[in-house]
């Protein structure tokens, strides 16, 4: 069952990405949105790449199942953010 939940995760994450961008995005200069669009791109990447590598040693170390359970603790900070980034008031800029 496991094995069916895990890529399951991708559909809660998704979701969340581009809100995060976007929060952020409106909350600089119009100006700075280029520059900010290129970091998150290059920390994406970063990110993207140190999370594969930290997958494969948590699945190396650990069960199928253990590093399953694992996940669910970024997963859950990731969930616990948006929370907070949701009740952050936003004065847009004129």
């Amino acid at each position: 069952m496991v094995v069916y939940l895990f890529p399951l995760m991708g559909g809660l994450l998704a979701p969340i990405y581009p809100s995060i961008n976007s929060v952020i995005l409106a909350s600089i200069p119009k100006y700075l949105h280029s520059a900010m669009s290129g970091l998150i791109v290059v920390f994406s990447a970063i990110g993207g790449t140190i999370g594969s590598i930290i997958t494969g040693f948590v699945f190396q170390e650990f069960s199928g199942q253990q590093a399953f359970y694992l996940s669910l603790i970024p997963l859950s900070l990731l969930i616990i953010s948006a929370i907070f980034m949701s009740k952050l008031k936003i004065n847009p800029k004129k």
